[in-house]
């Protein structure tokens, strides 16, 4: 990540030299100011620093300043995010921090793609090129934290001939949790239980029977105002689910949905699924790499 060499930290590392040292052997305590941590803001404060008089550049800039801080909370724990086994070594305080940011940008990136020119404000925003990256270092930080920064940051770029590996990391990383914020919030709201195997689910419900489930699935037809069939997403269209008690007029077209219900056994007939309906979101416009929704991704099969 660069995170911009100013003049002040050019000065520190003349003094401090750039040793090639990995980022395990880098601890932030060894450069940074005692106390550097508490210099960092918490989200409420930075979406509340960041509006203006415009409501899309608000949110523009109001993601591009979680994410930037994240980018510097980044390079202040890299030597100690994970431990041995692969959980996390954050401070209680660098944890609340991480989730703090992770979750603001979550809230503001979802459903994006639907306001005009908000995606592009985004792009513009959080490039290394930006201005509010200043902005937001002069704002939050003093000069000798941020050439503290700087020399830190610097030191874990000496290994740089590598850039991709650890970019590609580190977007696996945000994109894992950015999922994982997605599946909590659906699961917390609705009480789901299991994010099934659809496969799993159709050739044997019973083993589901009373649990609450999400699925991914895409409405075929409402057989009666409040009775719905449905196939799961990618299925090829072949009819699936049988859900009973949807309010009226929730559904309006054949979109991607994640869908909530309990399950009940089998139709009538013995040939669909039924379930109960207890709520729904629709997958919205974000894209994964592939151009698969979002919702496949974070409503994919899992136990919780």
């Amino acid at each position: 990540m660069k995170l911009g060499l100013s003049v002040v930290a050019a000065q520190f590392l003349a003094l401090a030299g750039t040793l090639p040292l990995s980022a395990q052997d880098i601890p932030a305590s060894s450069v940074m100011p005692p106390g550097y941590l508490q210099a960092m803001p918490a989200a409420d404060r930075v979406l509340s620093d960041m509006k203006v008089a415009d409501s899309v550049e608000t949110r523009a800039r109001q993601y591009a300043a979680v994410f930037y801080l994240d980018e510097i909370l980044d390079v202040l724990t890299w030597d100690h995010l994970y431990v041995q086994g692969g959980r996390s070594g954050l401070t209680p305080e660098e944890d609340s921090l991480r989730r703090g940011y992770g979750n603001a940008q979550n809230d503001l990136f979802s459903g994006s793609g639907k306001v005009p020119g908000l995606t592009a404000l985004m792009t513009r925003y959080e490039a290394e090129s930006s201005p509010l990256r200043s902005e937001i270092l002069d704002r939050y930080f003093s000069p000798a934290w941020q050439a503290a920064l700087m020399a830190l940051d610097a030191r874990y770029r000496v290994v740089e001939n590598a850039p991709q590996t650890v970019r590609a990391d580190r977007r696996a990383e945000k994109r894992a949790r950015y999922l994982a914020n997605l599946r909590n919030q659906f699961a917390n709201k609705y009480g789901v239980q299991v994010f099934p195997n659809q496969n799993d689910l159709t050739t044997n419900p019973f083993n589901f029977e009373g649990k609450t489930v999400a699925i991914v699935v895409v409405l075929q037809q409402m057989s009666t105002a409040t009775t719905g069939v449905f196939s799961r997403a990618g299925g090829g269209g072949h009819p699936d689910y049988v859900v009973s008690g949807i309010p009226t007029g929730t559904f309006h077209g054949p979109d991607y949905v994640v869908l909530a219900g309990r399950v009940v056994g089998r139709d009538a007939q013995n040939r669909l699924v039924q379930l109960k309906f207890i709520g729904m979101q629709p997958c919205g416009q974000e894209r994964n790499e592939r151009g698969v929704p979002d919702c496949v991704d974070w409503a994919a099969p899992r136990a919780l």
